[in-house]
């Protein structure tokens, strides 16, 4: 599940950066997948990186680049204050379980979790920052989809640079949501690649070299050959797959949904079974419930939107 979760990530993160291609090169004669190919070679130099410093730096900027993008959009929402009425169907039947969908991948964070837990200096406070962290997320997610509701009505895009004004302010809002693709797309794959190291897989060598591995010259080649291949298997699916949205509705109703509601509650009910509560046994199982039916609800109408997207 988390190497499901993972993978989706890099592919919607190749796809920020085809859009951006498209948008800022629309009067070229290249489509869209041609421009999701050159996304992935730029990206394929990512597979070389093999130290989580030089990634958490680069994850660092790929956060400033999203609060720029969360300022430009937010302050032009308020500078639109004029236009805001509430007057607006809040969802249809077949949206709200897309959409809940959408919202529980943006939560996903728990395949990162255990190594910046390993990571820190002092792990006692990590339960602090998670708490922290999740408001914070949670206040400016709310913030800034109130705010595109408010603003663009049932006009909103995909990706809500898309609404802004054509000129400098969609340019730049653009070009940091590309600058925040390609800087996050190396911490899902190498996520990725070291649950596969730890895992020890006999028919594959291990993602990295530490005291116990040393890689010969065909070992490295097949290591990085087969992080290559990773990468243009997120291109096919970016090629294949190019509605992002909806992409990402449809992986948060398998892999958010089990990773955010059912696992956790599951997971606690098995370990403590004997020391539950029945208010707390009985919260966990409704929790569970309401994951699979919002779950299976989500990917049959994101299945059917994707089929009507391509049908189109």
């Amino acid at each position: 599940m988390q190497a499901l979760q993972l993978s989706c990530a890099c592919v919607l993160y190749l796809l920020l950066v085809a859009d951006f291609f498209n948008d800022v090169f629309e009067k070229h004669a290249l489509s869209y997948s041609v421009w999701t190919v050159i996304a992935g070679f730029i990206l394929l130099p990512s597979v070389f990186i093999n130290k989580l410093s030089r990634i958490s730096w680069m994850s660092m900027f790929s956060v400033f680049s999203l609060i720029i993008v969360f300022c430009t959009v937010i302050g032009y929402g308020i500078s639109q204050n004029h236009s805001w009425h509430w007057r607006m169907p809040l969802s249809s039947a077949s949206g709200f379980p897309v959409a809940w969908s959408i919202i529980l991948f943006s939560f996903v964070c728990h395949p990162y979790l255990p190594g910046i837990e390993e990571n820190m200096k002092t792990p006692e406070h990590f339960n602090k920052v998670m708490n922290f962290s999740f408001v914070i997320a949670t206040v400016i997610k709310v913030m800034f989809g109130c705010t595109a509701w408010l603003t663009f009505k049932d006009e909103t895009q995909q990706e809500i640079s898309e609404n802004l004004p054509p000129g400098a302010l969609q340019n730049t809002a653009n070009s940091f949501l590309c600058l925040n693709g390609l800087l996050s797309y190396v911490l899902p794959a190498f996520t990725l690649f070291s649950i596969i190291h730890k895992a020890r897989f006999s028919c594959i060598p291990g993602c990295y070299e530490d005291d116990k591995i040393r890689f010969s010259c065909q070992e490295k080649l097949l290591v990085y050959g087969l992080r290559s291949l990773f990468v243009i298997l997120t291109v096919l699916v970016a090629v294949l797959l190019p509605e992002f949205s909806l992409l990402m509705a449809l992986i948060g109703s398998v892999s958010g949904v089990c990773l955010t509601l059912i696992f956790p509650c599951m997971f606690h009910t098995i370990l403590n079974f004997t020391k539950l509560s029945p208010r707390v046994y009985v919260t966990n199982m409704v929790i569970v419930c309401v994951g699979v039916l919002s779950g299976g609800l989500g990917f049959l109408f994101s299945v059917i939107a994707l089929v009507k997207v391509n049908m189109t």
